[in-house]
């Protein structure tokens, strides 16, 4: 029916010879375009071996074109399979590959020049059949990468189903978790900039299951951080776990206006769970702090040098009476008139937040000389208590082992911690 469905992949076995089976394929294809008009997606599995002909007319047909690879090295696919070899894998490759640049040729000078695999081309590797190794797998699929028409790399877990073939691995299937991990290194590679031999090397050859690949990078390269958000490269922003593409451009366009800070990185959407331990201090808030102290100190001081002043004034006026109102307030007149530092409620407080309870109104009634003054904006206030608490350390304070540990959520000795003014409290 038209528009029943979207999109359709289409396969099959080797039947006689590859060019029959491609044959039969490219017959199917051309069913579907031309007699029943579909124009929905359309992802064709080449046969290894087939003539270029029979490719490049599936290339006019189809949207996407796939050759598997299937065995990352020649050795163990022609132990698994001896009537195969590579050849005849990356010769229909090259073929789609060779089709897809002269389109783009053709597409200069003609604008109507039909299109030929316009979704490009991809793969498939067998994960776990064989004795390669993840580092091995990676830097096939980041040779492949090279080529320009190839856009994607499908990773698939061995699964066994016959324990007859002596040549086929017997146990347990290949875990979905290195499927998984596979598919973040080769995004890793893709679209962070990292080069197959960055995220595995000859000591280290497989993946990591317990971390995805890029905080397992930066485990073993500590000393890459700290970094600071508002002042390095997009590129190296990029490498702090936590941070995505998104987060990364939105970072390096907003530090164009402001000075950021965690909870902006909050609020961009970078995963504070994990960057925290990568990045540098944002704030600079001991510095802050210490300013607002400093001027908040010499305003209330103010405050309560004019609140002893008034109150001394007027208590023979009122006498008993006043002082026991104001003792039920939250700092109070006394408190203010004895020149004692009170709650930020009382008279004595109201330099900061205005007056409240009893003592609020006896100073209201008593119209004492004592204003509301604020402090100055350009001093933000700061979220009490959090921001003053304790501080995640960074890698480099306490070491890749006790991040991996933090990281992790496992049960784990008690870092030492710094007394500093941090967002990451």
């Amino acid at each position: 029916r038209r528009n029943y469905i979207e999109g359709l992949f289409l396969s099959s076995g080797v039947m006689k010879s590859p060019d029959h089976t491609m044959m039969l394929l490219v017959d199917v294809l051309r069913e579907l375009r031309v007699r029943h008009r579909f124009n929905g997606y359309i992802h064709m599995k080449c046969i290894p071996g087939a003539s270029q002909e029979l490719v490049r007319q599936a290339g006019f047909l189809a949207d996407r074109l796939s050759v598997n690879i299937e065995i990352p090295s020649e050795t163990s696919l022609k132990r698994l399979a001896p009537e195969k070899d590579h050849q005849s894998v990356y010769l229909p490759m090259r073929h789609i590959r060779e089709g897809v640049q002269q389109y783009h040729e053709e597409r200069g000078r003609f604008r109507n020049a039909p299109q030929f695999a316009p979704a490009g081309q991809s793969t498939q590797l067998i994960v776990g059949a064989s004795a390669e190794r993840d580092r091995d797998i990676l830097l096939l699929s980041s040779s492949l990468y090279k080529g320009p028409e190839l856009r994607r790399v499908y990773y698939s877990g061995f699964v066994p189903v016959n324990a007859y073939d002596s040549r086929l691995p017997v146990g347990k299937p290949v875990p979905l978790v290195r499927e998984n991990r596979l598919y973040q290194a080769d995004w890793l590679m893709r679209f962070y900039h990292f080069e197959a031999e960055e995220i595995l090397d000859a000591a280290q050859p497989d993946l990591d299951l317990e971390v995805d690949p890029k905080i397992a990078w930066a485990l073993r390269h500590p000393e890459f951080f700290p970094v600071d958000v508002n002042r390095d490269d997009y590129a190296v922003i990029l490498r702090v776990p936590g941070i995505g593409i998104k987060s990364a451009q939105r970072i390096v366009a907003a530090r164009r206006y402001r000075t950021l800070t965690a909870e902006h990185l909050r609020r961009i959407g970078v995963v504070m769970g994990r960057a925290k331990y990568f990045l540098a201090d944002l704030s600079g808030l001991r510095e802050l702090h210490e300013q607002r102290t400093a001027l908040e100190g010499q305003t209330n001081g103010a405050a309560y040098a004019q609140g002893a002043a008034g109150a001394g004034g007027m208590a023979q006026a009122h006498g008993a009476a006043a002082n026991s109102k104001a003792a039920q307030g939250r700092g109070g007149l006394a408190g203010a008139a004895s020149g004692v530092p009170v709650g930020l409620g009382g008279l004595g407080g109201a330099a900061g937040s205005g007056y409240s309870g009893e003592a609020g109104a006896l100073a209201d009634a008593l119209d004492l000389p004592v204003a509301r003054q604020a402090v100055p904006a350009q001093l933000p206030r700061l979220r009490q208590p959090a921001m003053l608490g304790r501080k995640y350390l960074t890698i480099q304070e306490a070491g890749p082992e006790y991040v991996r540990r933090a990281l992790l959520g496992s049960k784990r000795k008690r870092a030492p911690v710094q007394e500093q003014y941090s967002l990451f409290a």
